[in-house]
């Protein structure tokens, strides 16, 4: 890392100092984070223009990023609706109408709370999980999207809370031995009913050959399995 140390922005350097310290000592990057969990408040301030700040720390990450979605959701049909103001101030006015109860929309004169959200959270965001951490094979610390890297065991519990989102997107990414990309899929869930479904087995990937009757050219598909997710997804 020292190598490439002044090439790195501050952010980029910090996640790759805490990338390291989660590879060499995954169990206590997860008890750090299991003990500041139990610090987890809300924090209200003063904001030097006058105005005020609300703010939930130390909470899990699948649920801070649920929330988000939540807001972003919201804004989206408040901006629909008419409501002015640009996307940091809509999603400001879409937090805090979630948080009360209220409806932003112009012309509803009555309170009222917008729709519930499914489980989980959705891939807005991007998460990337070592196959063989996902599969419970190794404790290897995943990456977050905009907050960073993430111990193995967050990173499975992240999958998890994925998985429960039908709008979650799955993607295989293979690397060779320096880390760079050499293929690149995405899984659907396989079907309930397909014929080929595997019965029980052990997490990682199964090759099924592609049947006589299939398309030309088609080799056949990968079919993903892991202890995180409830269904087997196919490449």
């Amino acid at each position: 890392m020292l190598d490439r140390a002044g090439r790195l922005t501050p952010g980029s350097l910090r996640a790759a100092i805490a990338r390291a310290v989660m590879e060499v000592a995954p169990d206590k990057a997860r008890k750090r984070r299991e003990t500041a969990a139990r610090f987890a408040r809300v924090e209200r301030w003063a904001e030097d223009s006058g105005n005020a700040a609300l703010a939930a720390r130390e909470r899990p990450p699948d649920e801070v990023l649920a929330v988000d979605d939540r807001v972003t959701a919201w804004a989206r049909e408040l901006k629909a609706a008419g409501l002015d103001g640009g996307t940091d101030e809509i999603r400001a006015r879409a937090y805090l109408d979630l948080l009360l109860g209220k409806d932003s929309r112009p012309g509803q004169d009555q309170p009222g709370a917008p729709a519930p959200a499914p489980a989980g959270f959705a891939g807005r965001v991007t998460l990337t999980v070592p196959l063989a951490t996902l599969a419970g094979r190794a404790d290897r610390p995943g990456e977050l999207s905009g907050l960073g890297p993430v111990d193995p065991w967050l990173a499975r519990d992240l999958a998890g809370a994925a998985a429960r989102n039908p709008k979650t997107t799955w993607c295989i990414t293979v690397t060779d031995e320096q880390g760079h990309a050499a293929a690149h899929g995405c899984a659907r869930p396989e079907p309930k009913n397909h014929g080929q479904r595997a019965g029980p087995g052990p997490p990682g990937f199964a090759f099924t050959p592609a049947s006589r009757d299939g398309p030309p050219g088609s080799y056949g598909s990968w079919r993903l399995r892991t202890p995180v997710l409830h269904d087997d997804y196919v490449l």
